[in-house]
């Protein structure tokens, strides 16, 4: 449980798993129990390479009433969840607040969206999160989702507003191969 933490100006040397650089202030790893991270800002929790997060989880996640916010052109993708485990488990991603996430200044990679999401086996419920004026170039400025044998997806209520990519677009999904019911 990480609770009513203020995260600020956080920035690591190389944390590298594969090719994202991760986790800036958490690190969440497969073999992990559910993690609960709520109620938490992350203010400037910069890095200035491609693909890094402040946030990476590769395990269950509940994500609950955090603040990851940038001070003017700064940005970096905030979170990271990534899990292809055979097991099903529960990722929860759910009134959170994402502003002035600005990558357009870093090379086109869907990996620089405020949210990244490459998922098998899971229940993933993404709601009531806002996404406020973020930006990136060539590739989602807000979210990114890859769901490949997902049990169920749900993206409901999410706020997208003042966000005015300036060569990208809001977001990507895709979507393979769902064994139960989805709502988008």
């Amino acid at each position: 449980l990480v609770e009513g933490i203020h995260f600020t100006n956080i920035s690591t040397n190389e944390l590298t798993i594969g090719e994202m650089k991760d986790g800036n202030a958490i690190i969440i790893h497969e073999d992990s129990r559910l993690a609960t991270i709520s109620n938490n800002e992350f203010s400037d929790c910069y890095r200035s390479e491609q693909n890094s997060f402040i946030i990476s989880c590769y395990g269950p996640m509940k994500l609950d009433s955090n603040i990851f916010t940038f001070s003017e052109n700064k940005g970096c993708g905030c979170v990271l969840v990534s899990y292809t485990g055979t097991e099903t488990i529960d990722i929860q991603i759910r009134n959170n607040q994402f502003l002035n996430v600005d990558n357009s200044g870093r090379p086109n990679s869907n990996a620089n969206s405020a949210l990244y999401v490459h998922q098998t086996h899971s229940n993933t419920i993404i709601e009531n999160n806002t996404f406020d004026q973020c930006d990136n170039i060539n590739s989602p400025a807000c979210f990114y989702l890859y769901m490949y044998h997902a049990e169920d997806l749900e993206f409901n209520e999410n706020h997208i507003q003042n966000n005015q990519p300036t060569s990208s677009y809001i977001g990507e999904v895709n979507i393979h191969n769902f064994d139960s019911d989805s709502t988008f």
